[in-house]
């Protein structure tokens, strides 16, 4: 078993998360900077920033392919020469071939053996038999193809196949990956390699020129964030039959002109053209439904809108929004990334969620605690769905925990953050002298993280004082209880209180009401308008008022 003490890391200063000297480097270093290696005790993961040794504590199930395979032969030389590649690349690349069982056809054929490396080790094997049959080695971890090319290179191209990347390789460009299993939404292999771009400057997205491709596309951009992500137009279908067709000149051309996407400043007609016809032949995006009846017609998840949820303290807001998270997660496997200092210690965190995902109590003392078979079943489902993020400051900055969530894109593929609450982050408030204009230009770059990641982005905030009317209840509040007042609705795309309008005559009471104060994009998303829900206490579940909780899910 793998322990911080038999891998010589001192961790000895470090609480959760930080940085100590690395074992691997620091000793043969004659000068001695800050440390290099950074570890994450909790997740038991660390990289060093300065020799790129990386690991984790916990075990893994991957299987190490045991051979590469043999030479290529020259009916398989040539079949390359016909696609234009030649051997120089492919014995840069490792490409070999053998014999190889294929459970497609149920037979053993020849096959080329596209091996797949990190730090000079065999890690993973494509085979590719003569009818594009293909399979990767059983049980062997998924990185990119060519990865170790790209690690002292500031700027990566990546391709959707590696015939692709071996066609950029042949044009001049070393720095060229291809995605392990084509063009598909799931990209948990970037994770395994998370650390080959951290410090990328640009990414060269070259896919496919078909519907595949632009999911893939799509996914891509949204892991790394448009700032850094161009993309490259082919004259034909790929990389390939470009360089058959039109020569290593072209990709050369088509890597050079590649563009940039549009984030601020103009933006000309013909950048959203394609866009335009599309949503013109098809629709508008809508927002996708909350799986919860009684807020249906009145809001929808829409991705790259900035939703502001608030209310008084206890009334149940946290609650309520993790629990449309998680129907979102159950119905549209959406991943969350929390920053929310107030439910701390992590695993009581999870431990909330798992009692709405089972709708049971999971302490000792409650008759319908659940199983210990459903509790591990259900961390399953809330550890792939859900990161609570904790940092050692107690006031970090938005930007900071942008950070964190940008991490959390990259690693797994968030597709919604959410900061609760608002109030707990570090401002710069005296910068702008007054509060409004801080939280203008702090909803600003909120908003602008949303687009850029195409992620539904969500803030909990408080209100800053609360008075009662003349019967002894708190009204439902309103964004001009906040500090920042109409900033807030100048600036947020949607807005929903969370109230209990019965608080005051009964501490028990379980009614909730929801007040959609605003909905932006109301033909997309939803119109304004008040919906009335309960809470399951036992099931820790929301519900209508002609629902159950057992109904839910």
């Amino acid at each position: 078993m793998k322990t911080w003490e038999n891998l010589g890391i001192d961790v000895s200063r470090i609480n959760k998360q930080g940085k100590t000297t690395c074992p691997k480097c620091s000793d043969g270093r004659k000068k001695q900077k800050d440390p290099c290696l950074s570890v994450n005790i909790e997740e038991g993961v660390f990289n060093c920033h300065h020799c790129g040794w990386h690991g984790t504590l916990k075990s893994r199930d991957y299987v190490l392919p045991k051979e590469m395979g043999s030479p290529l032969t020259e009916k398989t030389l040539a079949y390359f020469n016909g696609r234009g590649i030649t051997k120089q690349t492919l014995d840069f690349c490792k490409v070999t071939e053998g014999a190889t069982y294929f459970p497609q056809v149920e037979k053993e054929r020849n096959a080329i053996h596209f091996n797949y490396f990190r730090n000079g080790k065999l890690i993973n094997v494509k085979y590719r038999d003569g009818e594009k049959n293909f399979k990767l080695y059983k049980d062997a971890e998924m990185i990119f193809y060519n990865l170790d090319s790209i690690k002292d290179s500031e700027n990566v191209i990546i391709t959707e196949g590696e015939i692709d990347c071996l066609s950029y390789i042949e044009a001049g460009y070393l720095n060229v990956v291809s995605v392990p299993n084509g063009a598909n939404r799931n990209l948990d292999y970037v994770a395994n390699c998370f650390e080959y771009f951290t410090d990328k400057k640009k990414i060269y997205i070259s896919v496919d020129n078909d519907e595949a491709g632009l999911i893939l596309q799509e996914e891509l951009i949204r892991r790394f964030g448009k700032d850094i992500c161009y993309i490259v137009n082919l004259p034909f279908k790929d990389a390939n039959e470009t360089l058959i067709k039109a020569g290593k000149e072209e990709l050369q051309w088509a890597i050079n002109e590649a563009k940039g996407l549009p984030l601020d400043d103009i933006q000309y007609l013909n950048t959203v053209r394609d866009l335009m016809l599309n949503q013109f032949d098809n629709g508008k995006e809508r927002g996708t439904p909350t799986y919860f009846d009684p807020l249906n017609p009145h809001f929808s998840w829409k991705k790259g809108q900035v939703t502001l949820f608030h209310g008084i303290g206890n009334f149940g807001k946290s609650t309520f929004v993790y629990y449309l998270c998680l129907l979102k997660s159950i119905f549209d496997g959406d991943k969350w990334g929390i920053y929310s200092p107030e439910h701390y210690p992590a695993n009581e965190f999870y431990d909330n969620l798992i009692h709405s995902y089972l709708g049971r109590n999971i302490d000792l003392k409650f008759k319908n605690r659940c199983s210990r078979d459903e509790y591990m079943r259900a961390m399953d489902f809330i550890g792939k769905h859900f990161f609570y993020v904790y940092p050692e400051n107690d006031n970090p900055t938005p930007e900071f925990i942008n950070g964190k969530f940008k991490e959390l894109i990259i690693r797994h593929g968030i597709t919604g953050c959410i900061i609760d609450p608002f109030n707990q982050l570090d401002n710069d408030m005296g910068k702008f002298g007054r509060d409004d204009l801080y939280i203008s230009h702090f909803l600003t770059a909120e908003k602008r993280f949303a687009q850029k990641h195409n992620m539904y982005k969500i803030i909990v905030a408080h209100p800053k004082v609360m008075h009662k009317d003349a019967t002894g209840a708190y009204p439902c509040p309103s964004v001009y209880d906040l500090h920042g007042g109409s900033m807030w609705v100048n600036k947020c795309d949607n807005i929903l209180a969370i109230h209990a309008p019965k608080w005051h005559e009964d501490k028990t009471s379980t009614e909730r009401m929801i007040d959609i104060q605003k909905i932006k994009t109301q033909a997309l998303v939803g119109l304004p308008g008040k919906a009335t829900v309960y809470y399951i206490r036992e099931a820790n579940r929301f519900v209508g008022e002609e629902q159950k909780p057992q109904e839910i899910f």
